[in-house]
């Protein structure tokens, strides 16, 4: 466990000198987020994002709801066979 540890702290000492190493420049100034973050009209989401994002919990539920049914409406599940071998 102590070996686990050590590599996760070594790994995040790596990734924190690699982002500040390799960090936005900010010579040129600060960062704007109204004109950068300006995706078409306003600052909702396309269609092309919130179609998928409300469409795949809904498709989620409705596998959940089917698979729910098929097993509550399906027969007795059979049980593996136990044998029993005499005892020696």
């Amino acid at each position: 466990m102590k070996r686990k540890l050590l590599l996760c702290a070594v790994v995040l000492i790596i990734m924190l000198a690699a982002k500040y190493a390799l960090g936005q420049d900010t010579s040129e100034g600060a960062w704007d987020p109204i004109t950068e973050c300006s995706f078409g009209s306003g600052w909702g989401p396309e269609p092309d994002l919130w179609i998928p994002m409300l469409l795949a919990p809904i498709v989620g539920i409705g596998f959940a709801l089917v698979r729910m049914l098929s097993q509550r409406l399906s027969g007795p599940r059979l049980q593996p066979l136990r044998i029993s071998l005499p005892p020696k």
